[in-house]
């Protein structure tokens, strides 16, 4: 009787073959310091300085889109880390890797959660046909990505988290808004984390077995890591110069209206130059560990 109820295809749920051994303890610490550090984005950020009243109709539309802009990419984030989740199940990736990946979809949760949000408690949420359509395109390359491997889509992850990271959410911690500086601050924390445990992945990983990251791996991220050309195309965060005419004036107006309200640190144009001088400096770092990213 109990053979009738025994997998046939047991290669659907892999558990980690002999060989799999994670040689950085890092990985499950920083999943243990996420769960220590976890607040709640419904009461830990201090909605009661949300303030609508305060903006006029323009100013009151340019926020809205600014918080909605990134809330749609914080949930692309969600929709892919829950694809690499199911990938790293499949493929029997080891233990500590699938809860590196539970721990980025969680936060990527939480950011997703604040983020609308805020658009919804000004008002609700605001996007140009053009973004939606990028953003699903950045999805569908992204899915496409991760049913290859899980190691080249992380390399380029962690070089974009970290620019991303000290580009904009470090800087932005400090703007006026009190509830802008409390959302970027919890931002900040959880994608410096994201950044680290990723690059440890990427140059460190699994050590031994079927495990090590081989060569072919290696050249695959190489040329996957600088999308620094592709931070100014409409899919990224706050990209916007391949967005229609019309988008693009709406886009830069709306931005300047969140920077002269406390709300972000950067204008439209802004955005990019400092994620590109970000950008630059880690290309060089990975030219000295002898990683040598190619233009797309």
């Amino acid at each position: 009787m109990a053979a009738k109820f025994e997998r046939s295809s047991p290669d659907l749920y892999k558990f980690p073959e002999v060989g799999w051994e994670i040689v950085d303890p890092k990985f499950f610490q920083r999943y243990e310091i996420a769960l220590k550090g976890a607040y709640n984005p419904q009461t830990d950020i201090p909605w009661e300085f949300v303030r609508p009243e305060q903006y006029n109709e323009e100013e009151l539309v340019a926020v809205r889109y600014y918080w909605s802009r990134l809330a749609l990419a914080e949930y692309i984030l969600v929709l892919a880390d829950s694809k690499a989740l199911q990938v790293a199940i499949v493929q029997g990736y080891p233990t500590e890797i699938k809860q590196a990946v539970v721990m980025h979809l969680r936060d990527e949760w939480a950011h997703t959660n604040m983020t609308s949000e805020y658009s919804r408690r000004l008002g609700g949420i605001i996007l140009t046909p053009t973004v939606l359509e990028k953003h699903k395109k950045f999805f569908d390359e992204r899915l496409a990505d991760l049913e290859v491997r899980l190691h080249p889509t992380f390399m380029r992850f962690s070089f974009g988290e970290l620019t991303e990271n000290i580009a904009w959410f470090g800087p932005m911690r400090s703007v006026k808004d009190l509830v802008s500086s409390a959302i970027y601050n919890h931002i900040y924390v959880d994608e410096m984390r994201h950044g680290r445990t990723n690059w440890e992945w990427s140059t460190k990983g699994v050590g031994i077995g079927i495990g090590k990251v081989t060569e072919e791996d290696r050249n695959k991220a190489a040329a996957l890591i600088p999308y620094g050309e592709k931070a100014r195309r409409g899919w990224l965060i706050f990209g916007y110069l391949d967005l229609p005419p019309e988008e693009q004036e709406f886009h830069i107006a709306c931005f300047r209206l969140a920077k002269e309200l406390g709300h972000t640190a950067f204008d439209a144009p802004q955005f990019l130059k400092a994620y590109d001088e970000q950008a630059k400096e880690y290309e060089k770092l990975l030219g000295e560990l002898g990683i040598h990213a190619q233009e797309d």
